[in-house]
């Protein structure tokens, strides 16, 4: 999200829970996360769960992760149990989408988020959050297979890697 976007939603928000997201983050402190969904294409996927955990001072806070498990999409099939292994019996006390995303919101503020593919998780996400709350998710983003790749040319200047 842009400077002018970010100025324009914390405008939008003043006066709500969600002003702070748009405000500038602490550079010592991130957000890992990564969704389980229904599908790979994220226009159509719903969201079955959301981890995440916070890193500060580059150290993994793991005495405190986020985790939530929603209610069974009606697009929770077999090919998608096949990947993640969550079923329907394991959501049954699921909470909507909507309560997640105002928990998860809550547990990541304002700061960027760290994963490998996160901009998948981003685009749900978005999805999620403007459906529910009317503005994208504002967080930025640290795309940890494209650090991987990088370092991986240092090392191997001429080598080709696979990253899915």
């Amino acid at each position: 999200m842009n400077i002018i976007s970010r100025a324009y939603w914390r405008y939008r928000t003043k006066g709500t829970p969600y002003q702070g997201l748009f405000t500038k983050p602490d550079p010592t402190e991130f957000v890992s996360l990564d969704c389980e969904t229904t599908s790979l294409d994220p226009k159509v996927a719903d969201i079955v769960t959301i981890a995440a955990t916070r890193i500060i001072d580059n150290r993994i806070i793991t005495s405190a992760p986020f985790e939530v498990r929603l209610s069974a999409p009606k697009t929770l099939d077999e090919d998608s149990i096949k990947i993640h292994h969550i079923r329907h019996d394991d959501l049954k006390h699921g909470i909507s989408e909507r309560q997640a995303i105002e928990a998860l919101l809550q547990f990541i503020g304002n700061r960027p988020l760290v994963g490998y593919h996160i901009r998948y998780d981003k685009k749900i996400l978005d999805r999620a959050c403007k459906k529910h709350l009317g503005f994208p998710l504002p967080n930025a983003l640290v795309e940890v297979s494209q650090i991987y790749n990088d370092q991986l040319l240092k090392l191997l200047p001429n080598g080709y890697f696979d990253l899915s």
